[in-house]
């Protein structure tokens, strides 16, 4: 029982991040840029010597597909792994949802005005959910050992 809880708990969050995501690409090009902006012109004084604007900027824009879909990677894998029949598959099922989820953005993004989708991006959001799996493996394994 507490692990259909533990289960249920990790859904919320992750369909609460998938939400956010939708949410981002179904802004039009100006409103995406402006949230970008926002924090590029927040940071972008403390770096102007190492990069141009054009640059810095596109590292924000990847950093947040990055950091998103490993919120997502981090939330799908506690969901799969609070079942003991789907631990051991735990990090192949989030994997793969998340790729899923990844495609499904993308193409979510050709309908939204002035954006593109791109298998790029498709391939980075896949990488962030991978690495924020592994990181909460490694976690939850080290909390294991410690116990």
């Amino acid at each position: 029982m507490q692990n259909k809880m533990k289960r249920n708990r990790w859904l919320i969050a992750s369909l609460f991040i998938m939400g956010l995501i939708f949410s981002f690409s179904a802004d039009h090009a100006a409103a995406s840029d402006a949230k970008s902006s926002f924090i590029v012109d927040g940071l972008y004084p403390w770096f102007q010597g190492f990069c141009s604007i054009d640059q810095f900027t596109f590292l924000i824009r990847k950093t947040a597909h990055f950091s998103i879909y490993a919120a997502l990677g981090v939330s799908v894998y506690q969901m799969f792994a609070a079942d003991a029949h789907t631990r051991s598959h735990a990090l192949l099922w989030c994997v793969l949802l998340c790729f899923l989820y990844a495609c499904s953005d993308e193409a979510h993004q050709l309908f939204s005005k002035g954006r593109s989708g791109q298998f790029s991006d498709v391939l980075l959001d896949t990488c962030g959910s991978v690495c924020g799996a592994f990181f909460i493996r490694w976690v939850r394994q080290a909390c294991t050992r410690k116990r």
